[in-house]
């Protein structure tokens, strides 16, 4: 397969975040396995090679996906051992859980995102022979336009206990925009559905790393544009209950790695949150 223009047709964000999955893979004290990502970085020709992780924002960035991933990996697998039986990845970019979690069959997954996201990314995996452990869909839809109505068209059943997952899409969207998201998504969720997100916590303001950082995704032409100040509030006006709120940097001490961030002097920084929709 010839070299893809990541910066142009996928994303070079989500290409850099399979490369830290490849890499957290290849550790004696790996968090996860990703067996496919270093196939999808080779393909789209972004050049992050093997380089060592030496800059202090490129190592924190790697340390937070490490963890985040994980902490995300083990609630949909405690979230369908309770019964849910769809997984859904709004902004999936080149997520591949649909092949490297252990599920009971018969668990759906969703994958929703850009079409040219899809037009990278299926080829690779085709080419892998990679087998999803279920049924899975691929939902080409703008999460700013009617996507709820593109993944029903898929398959997708509101009636069904559903595991929604946004990993790293909130921050690079308005507040208004992730209200909306959120409002759409909890219309179609049955009781008992699960909800898993990250986002920035207001510590991402003034905490000097984040500063930096925020930065450079501007001059990379992204941008930063929204935090969740009160996750409780956020999701319980919607009709879910957390289950559990943490910080990157406070789950990464559970698990034996540090994350860089100064939340001692700015307070949290990047939440994990856990909810569960109201009965």
């Amino acid at each position: 397969m010839s070299a893809f223009n990541a910066t142009g047709d996928v994303s070079s964000t989500s290409v850099l975040i399979a490369h830290f999955r490849a890499l957290e893979s290849t550790r004696d004290d790996a968090l996860f396995e990703d067996p496919l990502a270093s196939a999808l970085v080779e393909a789209s020709g972004l050049p992050v090679g093997q380089a060592k992780l030496e800059h202090v924002i490129t190592s924190r960035v790697y340390e937070s996906v490490a963890a985040r991933t994980r902490y995300l990996d083990d609630r949909i697998e405690a979230a369908v051992s309770r019964g849910a039986r769809q997984v859904v990845l709004p902004a999936a970019g080149l997520d591949t859980r649909a092949y490297r979690l252990g599920l009971p069959d018969g668990v759906a997954f969703f994958e929703v995102d850009l079409e040219n996201v899809f037009a990278f990314k299926e080829p690779v995996l085709e080419q892998s022979n990679a087998k999803a452990t279920g049924p899975r869909s691929v939902v080409p839809a703008d999460l700013t336009g009617d996507w709820v109505k593109q993944l029903t068209a898929a398959g997708f059943d509101a009636d069904v206990p559903t595991v929604w997952v946004l990993e790293g899409i909130l921050m690079y969207l308005t507040d208004e925009q992730n209200d909306q998201i959120l409002d759409e998504l909890s219309a179609v969720s049955a009781p008992g559905s699960e909800l898993l997100f990250v986002s920035f916590a207001p510590g991402m303001i003034a905490e000097e790393q984040t500063k930096e950082l925020a930065g450079m995704a501007t001059a990379a032409g992204i941008g930063f544009k929204s935090h969740v100040a009160d996750p409780v509030a956020w999701v319980g006006a919607r009709g879910w209950v957390i289950a559990d709120q943490t910080t990157i940097k406070e789950f990464g001490a559970t698990i034996g790695r540090d994350v860089p961030y100064d939340e001692a002097q700015f307070g949290p920084v990047t939440w994990l949150v856990h909810a569960i929709r109201a009965e």
